[in-house]
């Protein structure tokens, strides 16, 4: 059995915020995964890049320009275009649109809106009505960072801002106060939160990504030392992975090219020896592996699946593809990019399941009674056998795991059981002195809902 643990994945721009909003980016690039790029593939057509960030058509401190590139900022709640002059990286408040009043870096083009979604990214100088819904990505140090989600306001000020400022200035989200703002709720009551995209790495197994219409949906991401990835509650044909060391940067195609701290990186070019460090593939179907099940067993999708081990490289490009099957839809949950270790070999008698949150209502006029669907979790009870060579440094493994979210991997090389690879946590684990050569270890695991 073997435990990943995530290197969270994080978009450029939560990277970019952190280096030149608080001073703190580079030393944290090397916990973390980055994802770099978006591509959907439509129907009968071909692949473009996808705007997934709310904020892509805001100006950003530190975020690198290309020459006639357009951006809008809000100027005392009006909206003005700008386009830039020539390629620069924003590092300092002399490149604010508009502060640059020399017009050095940027051609102001008058009042122009962005997009209704760049409008509704959460603004510091602007006071929120009632039922308002905003964009916003908490900041480095919160249990959300670096996930876009949505924000409803519930309370306003009651006079004017001078005395009464009301929710100026206060940020989504506040986890405990819930004076002005909550994740926002729809009106089937359903917990919209993190953006579309940002739902396969938002911590939730329950929300997903949903790519649909699509003939196929491709995912860079630039990771530092990861040796593993995995794949939870996706619907989709099939999956391959290639990825490169990456030893060079070029600046010649910006079609090819996405914003990084420093400049433009384009993350197409593969490695010194023009090959891939990793080039697979993964069908969603379940694999037979005798006669009598490929004649006789029902038809199975496997919705879990992680990738061998992969190499170490410092910097190393990732690049997923999801092709779909006749739906044309693809559904990603979750994605986990992270270390992975060996925790020992789980032995047979596992026990899985779940546990149910669906509870019973009774209407209190007419007495009727009926079942209210609600969420589950899977549980994993099982033993490990581990040699004592290896049992204080297993056992260090699992003890940092505690309270971290982490995927646990049972399966063996020739089995695909969706029960045996869970995205959760470890509740508990008891190590069991069973004889001079070995130990068992017991182990109990529950997914993050």
């Amino acid at each position: 059995m073997k435990a990943i643990s995530p290197k969270y994945i994080k978009s450029s721009s939560f990277w970019e915020s952190i280096a030149y909003s608080q001073e703190k980016g580079l030393a944290l690039q090397k916990t973390y995964t980055r994802l770099v790029n978006i591509q959907t593939k439509s129907v009968g057509g071909s692949y473009s890049f996808l705007d997934f960030e709310p904020d892509e058509e805001l100006y950003v401190l530190g975020r690198y320009y290309l020459q006639n590139e357009v951006v809008y900022v809000n100027d005392a709640e009006t909206w003005r275009k700008f386009t830039a002059k020539s390629n620069f990286h924003a590092t300092t408040d002399a490149h604010d649109p508009i502060q640059d009043t020399s017009h050095t870096y940027w051609t102001d083009n008058g009042t122009d809106s962005p997009s209704a979604t760049a409008e509704a990214v959460w603004r510091s100088t602007k006071e929120y009505d009632v039922d308002d819904i905003v964009y916003y990505m908490p900041e480095y140090g919160t249990r959300d960072e670096g996930i876009w989600k949505q924000y409803k306001c519930i309370a306003s000020g009651t006079s004017d801002p001078p005395t009464d400022p009301g929710n100026i200035g206060q940020a989504p989200p506040e986890y405990d106060a819930n004076t002005y703002w909550v994740e926002s709720i729809s009106e089937t009551g359903e917990e919209l939160g993190a953006t579309n995209e940002y739902k396969m790495i938002d911590y939730y197994v329950n929300t997903e990504a949903k790519f649909e219409s699509v003939d196929g949906v491709k995912l860079t991401f630039l990771c530092n030392n990861i040796t593993a990835l995995a794949f939870i509650c996706c619907v989709a044909d099939n999956i391959s992975i290639k990825a490169w060391n990456l030893t060079s940067f070029s600046t010649t195609s910006k079609s090819y090219l996405h914003k990084d701290n420093t400049e433009y990186y384009d993350y197409q070019a593969v490695d010194s020896n023009n090959v891939y460090v990793v080039d697979t593939s993964f069908t969603l179907y379940k694999q037979t592996t005798t006669y009598k099940e490929y004649f006789f067993s029902p038809f199975e999708m496997v919705s879990n699946i992680s990738t061998p081990t992969i190499a170490q490289f410092p910097y190393l490009v990732v690049e997923v593809e999801f092709v779909p099957d006749d739906t044309k839809t693809i559904k990603i949950g979750h994605l986990v990019a992270g270390d992975s270790n060996y925790i020992g070999s789980l032995q047979l008698g596992v026990s899985t399941g779940i546990q149910d949150y669906s509870r019973k209502e009774t209407d209190d006029a007419f007495g009727r009674t009926y079942l209210k669907q609600g969420n589950y979790k899977d549980t994993l009870d099982g033993d490990l056998l581990v040699y004592n060579e290896f049992k204080n440094s297993i056992n260090s493994i699992l003890r940092s795991l505690r309270a971290k979210p982490t995927v646990f991997e049972g399966n063996e090389d020739d089995t695909q059981y969706n029960d045996l690879l869970f995205y959760g946590f470890l509740s508990d684990f008891s190590v069991i002195h069973e004889s001079a050569n070995h130990s068992i270890i017991n182990i109990e695991g529950e997914s993050l809902i």
